[in-house]
């Protein structure tokens, strides 16, 4: 935490902490560009990622501006502080090429993190070029059961943790939970009372056509009010079919909502990530996907329609990632529209389609593909874990 006593610290510590915040930044697939933070006083210390990391003080024309505190900048680099937390609770702002900006809570994770192996050998994919999705462990737990029919309904009330971890966890099945949110007080209060707790947030909003480019840095992002995002968004008239509406997608949840909410039982607290929340108008759309852990999808406002396909299909849905080892991961398949002259192997994916309105929680385990579209004006909060299912571990 002294890494940076005050405002007025040298630059020449600035840039020793920024080499450390940022050693391994190139290693970040998209990850290109000049980095400029804005300390206050004076104090500013500028990245360049490259092939190689270089770290200075003011640059003349950077990528990224970011403005915050010295404190806040000692914070993340001690590893105690949360950089995405910090921009949406108002704590920092950021300017220039926001798809760039994006990417620096992942940068500086690697950067900070003890698991680092600067020998595994892996190309650093500035084009962002895809790689055929590996196998995963649940694919062979999914293949060994008949295919599902339907994704199961239960009342919190009546599924146990036990129950879901036996019936659910370990065989890798999604289900839903109702009344699962009923003692959340962002549940429970109207939207007009919501807004009062939104005032002073900011989000980082998806625009233009960012379903045809998944997870790629080159969307096109604007950060704005929550508040302002949240009125905007109720008066939403679609005017363009060629573009799907404006989407505050997967922004941290700002540490003042945390009162609002409560963490599901099924997991034990430390395997959280911190939640992400959710919300735009109807017509949003995340196109087919799977994430690398277990993923609690909650609906506070609205309603949700899922496509669901299970982790053996990937042969079938032509999934694909931006890294080797893998990771997050698309899929060339339209779940709402196939294209079965393109993506013929994909006639015989089983999916599986799920509504989730208000106060529903769908539990979407490790490797699940999912295709998701807002039928109404939504707020959603989800909850990934570090519980990822391997071998052996469930």
């Amino acid at each position: 935490m002294n890494l940076i006593a005050n405002a007025e610290a040298p630059d020449m510590e600035l840039v020793s902490v920024a080499e450390k915040l940022f050693a391994r930044a190139n290693k970040i697939p998209g990850m290109r560009g000049v980095l400029e933070f804005r300390l206050g006083e004076g104090s500013v210390v500028s990245v360049t990622v490259a092939d190689t990391v270089t770290v200075g003080t003011a640059h003349p024309n950077p990528d990224v501006t970011v403005t915050m505190s010295a404190d806040d900048f000692a914070t993340v680099a001690a590893g105690e502080g949360d950089l995405a937390r910090m921009f949406t609770s108002g704590k920092i702002r950021v300017d220039g090429d926001l798809g760039l900006a994006t990417l620096l809570p992942q940068a500086i994770g690697a950067s900070l993190s003890e698991e680092q192996d600067d020998d595994s050998g892996d190309e650093v994919n500035v084009d962002e070029q895809r790689y055929p999705a590996p196998e995963r462990y649940a694919e062979s737990i999914t293949a060994a059961q008949p295919p599902l029919e339907k994704v199961e309904r239960y009342d919190r009330d009546d599924l146990t943790p036990e129950d879901f971890y036996h019936r659910y966890i370990l065989p890798c099945k999604p289900v839903v939970l109702t009344n699962a949110l009923r003692d959340w007080p962002l549940y429970n209060m109207s939207r007009e009372e919501s807004l009062i707790h939104f005032e002073g947030l900011q989000g980082m909003i998806r625009a233009g056509d960012y379903v045809s480019k998944t997870f790629s840095r080159n969307r096109t992002f604007r950060a704005e009010s929550m508040a302002a995002f949240v009125r905007a968004a109720q008066e939403y008239s679609a005017t363009d079919d060629s573009e799907p509406p404006p989407y505050l997608g997967s922004n941290t949840l700002p540490e003042s909502l945390e009162t609002l909410i409560r963490w599901p039982d099924y997991f034990r607290n430390d395997q959280y990530i911190p939640p992400r929340i959710w919300i735009g108008p109807k017509g949003t759309v995340t196109p087919l996907h799977r994430d690398d852990t277990d993923n609690l999808f909650t609906q506070v406002w609205g309603e949700k329609v899922f496509i669901l396909a299970a982790p053996h299909e990937r042969p079938r849905l032509y999934a694909w990632t931006t890294y080797r080892k893998g990771g997050l991961e698309g899929s060339e398949v339209d779940a709402e529209n196939p294209d079965y002259q393109k993506h013929p192997d994909a006639r015989g994916v089983n999916f599986l389609y799920v509504q989730v309105g208000p106060g529903e929680m769908l539990f979407i385990p490790d490797g699940w593909f999912h295709h998701v579209r807002s039928l109404s004006l939504s707020l959603s909060v989800n909850f990934w874990t570090t519980s990822a299912r391997h071998s052996g571990e469930c």
